[in-house]
């Protein structure tokens, strides 16, 4: 399975992991906004000039996606992913913004 890979550490572009490689995923940028127009006006610009596939979404949200480089990892089973564990403090997350489940490495404190 392919996971989004991050270190609570970095705030670079290093890589996360020796085996870690750049990828471009799908980011969904929501906001808690009823309708375009209302972000036009909060914002002083039009949401739909940035980004693709804007749209109101099923929580009645205004979305639109943009294609975002990030550093991944393939973790072929639950046991890698246990023996990633034992190394580093790993938390799973799933995020609905990015289309790739999350993996972050905790190793320093961050609110």
């Amino acid at each position: 399975m392919e996971f989004i890979i991050r270190r609570s550490s970095l705030w670079s572009e290093d890589k996360p992991l020796e085996n870690a490689y750049k990828k471009q995923v799908e980011y969904r940028d929501i906001r808690t906004l009823p309708s375009f127009k209302h972000y036009d006006i909060k914002f002083d610009e039009a949401f739909t000039d940035k980004g693709s596939n804007h749209k109101v979404n099923k929580d009645s949200n205004i979305e639109r996606t943009f294609i975002e480089e990030e550093w991944c990892l393939d973790v072929d089973s639950l046991n890698d992913l246990v023996e990633l564990s034992k190394q580093d403090d790993v938390i799973v997350s799933h995020n609905k913004e990015y289309n790739l489940p999350i993996l972050e490495i905790y190793d320093d404190y961050r609110e």
